[in-house]
């Protein structure tokens, strides 16, 4: 741990009432932001320095989750400041300090599937979305103006480029439809999700919150619980579709662009890393996750989808 961040962590606790730091251990080796576990006298907390996003959408953020702290959803709320704010400027960058939830990464299961469908369907259902208005930072528009600066990128991958031009065009028809709206987390992956004893605990990370389609956390999702092995596994996908619907009814609309969503939940990580910032620096790790991404993608290409159709006659007979 260097001194100055140390330093700093405890000017930064100043601000709080939660104690003098007495331990720091650094966690969640990410892309983007810094996060250690602390102890203070009061308990474990955790302090993130926060990489990419700017102020003001750390503070949609903080709202989101405050408004989210009405209804008891399930996550780790942001600590206030003894003046009221959630926000210390540092020199390492912008630091929120949140609740500690203790736990563990789930495995990849059917009752891991279902708690995720179901908790996700509580945050579709949210009422008051409206007033949150938000526009995804990660949509098919954007995908569009990336491709115009590959032929500057630093870094060129021929064969990426070519499959991203490729999947944008194809995607974007399907994803421009008209489809419910509402929160969205839009990064729900088991890295953002905590377990403790089988149970579902917390889903934290909101940094990417925004309204958006439904489907588009629904993509991301599966794509976070319903892959084994870089392949789509069917009755992973059945268990969390099961238990979205019986907390939110998916319409027919949605059930008839879910594989596109699926695949949009992999390509719109493709997205981020090329933005961020795969064109102009080199990073062995984040390339091996496109190209992993990028075969996914292709594997949905040829999934056979039509069980889809015998499941929303099952529901529909059920619900008749």
């Amino acid at each position: 741990m260097e001194d100055l961040l140390t330093h700093e962590m405890n000017q930064v606790l100043s601000h709080y009432s939660i104690g003098k730091l007495i331990t720091v251990s650094k966690i969640a080796v990410g892309y983007a932001n810094q996060n250690y576990i602390i102890q203070t006298h009061q308990g474990k907390y955790l302090y993130r320095i926060v990489g990419l996003q700017p102020h003001n959408v750390i503070q949609y953020e903080l709202q989101v989750l405050n408004k989210l702290k009405t209804v008891r959803f399930p996550t780790a709320y942001p600590i206030v400041k003894d003046d009221g704010e959630y926000i210390c400027e540092t020199s390492h960058g912008n630091v929120v300090i949140y609740e500690f939830v203790e736990g563990e990464t789930p495995e990849i299961k059917e009752n891991t599937a279902q708690q995720i469908g179901e908790t996700l369907a509580r945050l579709s259902r949210f009422p008051d979305w409206q007033q949150f208005e938000k526009k995804n930072a990660m949509n098919i528009d954007l995908c569009e103006g990336l491709i115009d600066e590959f032929a500057q990128a630093k870094h060129s991958y021929p064969e990426i480029f070519a499959f991203f031009k490729r999947e944008t065009r194809y995607l974007f028809p399907y994803l421009e439809q008209p489809v419910p709206m509402g929160f969205v987390h839009g990064d729900i992956f088991p890295d953002k999700v905590i377990f403790k004893d089988g149970k579902l605990k917390a889903i934290v990370d909101f940094e990417e919150v925004c309204t958006d389609h439904l489907l588009v956390d629904i993509g991301i999702a599966i794509n976070g619980f319903c892959i084994r092995q870089n392949t789509l596994d069917e009755h992973l996908l059945k268990a969390f579709l099961t238990a979205y619907n019986q907390e939110r009814r998916i319409s027919e609309e949605e059930f008839v662009l879910l594989p596109y969503y699926i695949e949009w939940g992999a390509f719109a990580m493709v997205y981020w890393h090329l933005r961020n910032d795969l064109l102009h620096q080199a990073n062995r790790r984040q390339l091996a996750r496109v190209e992993e991404l990028v075969s996914r993608i292709k594997h949905l290409k040829g999934f056979d989808y039509s069980f889809i159709l015998n499941f929303r006659k099952e529901l529909a007979e059920q619900n008749a």
